[in-house]
């Protein structure tokens, strides 16, 4: 409506050929909106006010967090406001949950390091969001909670190969030639296939290492020292190597054998390079089962 009149007022005085003057009643708006952004401002800092209040007296990061929603209400009307800013940053660190995650490596061989370390390299960020502060530094802040992760067992598989070798074998055509036969006293040409047995011999190789890696996760609210959650975490590497040598001819071979022939036979993954790919999968893992847990 005040634009509409903004628009008008431009125009007055209205008169028509005839000498009518238009008569408009134009009301200035503007202190009843000034007045009613005041007090809608004041009603979110009033609550805002008493939401921090009862968060410091009583711990509840909740009602923290809904002050903060309130103040935020604030700048849809107003970039400065009182003390607004300063309330909000306070509402944010009352409503904050800080949470320290720990490695309990129980695993006995060297390779538990490997593990260890990837753990220690977790990708915070991606977890980190406005409410929930991950640390992995051991510090003297008071922590809201406490996730711990468990490295419980790891097998590294041991390095199996089986050869399997088949005999196979073909007749093809080569060639198709023409020769003189007898027939009924008559000297004919006749046209003759000519075939060949090939043969060859085909071994298969199958390369396998089995590795597995068990552990989980536990969360602990550090106000009452209570499990709130358990997860077990398993994690599998199963490597899988092939390749077909062929000796003889290879047309002898049956063709679906040819398509799905590799000659190229991986070498086996060490003990370290399994480890490796253990700890980013248990990791990955340990990250998605944080993300899942609900945290007040």
């Amino acid at each position: 409506m005040i634009n509409r009149q903004d628009r008008l007022e431009f125009l007055l005085p209205l008169v028509s050929e005839s000498g009518y003057k238009a008569s408009f009643d134009i009301k200035n708006y503007n202190t009843e909106l000034i007045h009613a952004e005041d007090n809608t401002c004041a009603y979110y800092y009033s609550n805002a006010k008493t939401l921090i209040e009862r968060a410091e007296s009583t711990g509840n990061k909740m009602d923290a967090r809904s002050a903060y929603d309130e103040l935020a209400k604030i700048f849809r009307f107003k970039k400065s406001y009182l003390d607004t800013e300063q309330l909000r940053e306070k509402a944010l660190k009352l409503g904050i949950t800080y949470i320290n995650i720990e490695v309990d490596n129980r695993l006995v061989n060297f390779q538990g390091d490997i593990i260890e370390d990837e753990l220690w390299e977790m990708p915070l960020s991606s977890m980190d969001d406005l409410w929930n502060d991950f640390s992995l530094e051991k510090s003297d802040k008071r922590f809201d909670y406490s996730i711990v992760i468990s490295l419980d067992n790891m097998n590294l598989g041991t390095e199996a190969e089986r050869a399997h070798t088949t005999s196979h074998s073909r007749e093809v055509l080569v060639r198709k030639e023409k020769v003189k036969e007898i027939k009924d006293s008559v000297e004919v040409w006749v046209e003759k296939e000519v075939y060949e047995n090939l043969k060859a011999d085909m071994t298969e190789i199958f390369r396998e290492k089995n590795s597995e890696l068990h552990g989980n996760i536990s969360v602990y609210n550090n106000l009452n020292n209570k499990l709130i959650d358990n997860v077990p975490i398993n994690i599998y590497d199963n490597f899988r190597g092939y390749a077909c040598q062929v000796i003889g001819d290879l047309e002898a071979i049956p063709d679906d054998k040819k398509r799905n022939r590799d000659t190229f036979l991986e070498l086996f993954p060490s003990d370290r390079d399994v480890s490796k790919n253990l700890a980013i999968a248990f990791q990955k893992s340990v990250i998605n089962e944080i993300n899942r847990v609900s945290l007040p």
